[in-house]
C-alpha cells in the first residue's frame, strides 16, 4: 500500500499526550440505575463469526468508520472537511422491547425508483435496529461501560445556533497556525463524538440475488449511540515503542477522497487486529456481559457450541460456561413476545 504523506490540509494528528488519573467521588444520591433508558448498551454485528471471535479474544476490536460531517459545513483556508474516519466501536442505548421496533421508512426519491411496491412494503417492515447493523448483538452493564471509556455522542441540531458556533470554531481553530497540537486533536476529537439529529444512511438490499445500495433517510437521535474510541495515550505509547502510524482520528481530505481509502483504512482496522496492539481494544470479562443476542435456535445452538469450546481457564468459577449460556438470547423470540 503506498504510504500517504503528512496531511497537506489539516494540522497534524500525530499527538503525544500522559494520561491524567482524575478521582471523580461517587454520586451517593443519585442512582446508579437508569429509569427512562436502558441499563445496557449492545453492539450489535452483521456475522456469527465476529460474535463469536469476540467471546474469544474477551474483547470488541476497533475499527475504522467514516463519519459524514458535511453538516457542519467545516473548512480549513477553503478546503472543505466532509468526513472524518474514527477508530471506534459503537453501542446503542435501546430497551430490549424496543430492539426490533420499526423505524419510519424513508427513501430517497433515487433509491425509491429502485424498488417496486412490494418491496418497499417488505423493507418497511424490517426496518429496525438489527436490520441495519446485524442481528448478532452482546450487550453490557451501562456502569461497565461509563468505566471502560464509553461516550455518548453528542446528537447536533443543524439549525441551532451552537452547532453553527461550533461550526465557526472549528473552521478557525483547523486554519490557525498558531494551533497547538492538543487544540487541534481535541477539536477533532469532539467531531469524532457527534452525529446530526437526522441524516442519509446506506442500507444494502438484495434485489433478484444482487445487493443493490439505498440510501435510507434516518433519525439518528433513535439510536441512542455511545462510542468506544481508544485513547490517543495508548497510541502514542506503541509508536515510541515500535514503528506505529494508527491515529485515532483520521481528518485528511486528500486521504478520505482518495480512490484507495477503503482499502487503506481496512488495512489500518487490520493492524489493530495484531495481538501486540491489543492495548487498544475493549477487553472485557464474560461476567461484565448481560445480554448475548443471536436471530434464531440455530444460531443460539451454535454459540453454546462455541462457548463449550473455550478453554476452561478462561473461566472463573464451575459454572462461568453454564452463565454466559444463560444469557443467550433469540431475536425471533424478542420480537415476538417482548
Amino acid at each position: 500500500m503506498e504510504s500517504f504523506e503528512e496531511n497537506e490540509y489539516t494540522p497534524e494528528s500525530i499527538l503525544e499526550f500522559e494520561e491524567i488519573e482524575i478521582d471523580v467521588l461517587p454520586a451517593k444520591s443519585i442512582s446508579e440505575d437508569y429509569t427512562q433508558s436502558a441499563n445496557s448498551l449492545f453492539h450489535f454485528m452483521k456475522k456469527e463469526k465476529y460474535l463469536k471471535d469476540a467471546l474469544s479474544n474477551k474483547a470488541l476490536i476497533p475499527r475504522y468508520c467514516k463519519e459524514n460531517i458535511t453538516y457542519l459545513n467545516i473548512q480549513q483556508n477553503k478546503v472543505i472537511f466532509d468526513e472524518i474516519a474514527v477508530l471506534q466501536k459503537c453501542f446503542c442505548d435501546i430497551h430490549l422491547h424496543k430492539l426490533s421496533t420499526n423505524f419510519e421508512l424513508i427513501l430517497t426519491k433515487e433509491s425509491e425508483s429502485k424498488l417496486d411496491e412490494k418491496e418497499i412494503l417488505g423493507l418497511s417492515k424490517n426496518n429496525s435496529h438489527p436490520d441495519y447493523y446485524g442481528n448478532f448483538a452482546i450487550g453490557f452493564f451501562k456502569g461497565w461501560c461509563e468505566n471502560h471509556n464509553l461516550q455518548p455522542i453528542h446528537y447536533l441540531n443543524e439549525k441551532s445556533n451552537y452547532t453553527k458556533n461550533l461550526s465557526k470554531v472549528t473552521s478557525g481553530i483547523l486554519s490557525s497556525a498558531n494551533a497547538t497540537k492538543r487544540t487541534t486533536h481535541d477539536t477533532l476529537y469532539r467531531l469524532a463524538l457527534t452525529k446530526p439529529l437526522r441524516g442519509e444512511m446506506k442500507r444494502l438490499y438484495e434485489q433478484n440475488g444482487n445487493n443493490i445500495e439505498l440510501t435510507v433517510l434516518k433519525n439518528f437521535h433513535d439510536e441512542r449511540e455511545w462510542r468506544y474510541i481508544p485513547d490517543q495515550a495508548k497510541i502514542d505509547r506503541l509508536k515510541k515503542a515500535r514503528e506505529y502510524k494508527v491515529e485515532s482520528i483520521i481528518a485528511n481530505p486528500k486521504l478520505l477522497k482518495s480512490e484507495n481509502v477503503n482499502y487503506f483504512l481496512d488495512s489500518q482496522s487490520a493492524n489493530i487486529e495484531d495481538k501486540q496492539n491489543d492495548e487498544l481494544w475493549l477487553k472485557f470479562e464474560y461476567s461484565d456481559i448481560r445480554y448475548l443476542i443471536v436471530p434464531n435456535d440455530q444460531a443460539r445452538l451454535n454459540l453454546i457450541e462455541h462457548i463449550l469450546s473455550i478453554p476452561d481457564i478462561y473461566f472463573s468459577g464451575k459454572h462461568g460456561k453454564n452463565l454466559l449460556i444463560s444469557k443467550i438470547l433469540n431475536l425471533n423470540e424478542i420480537k415476538k413476545d417482548w
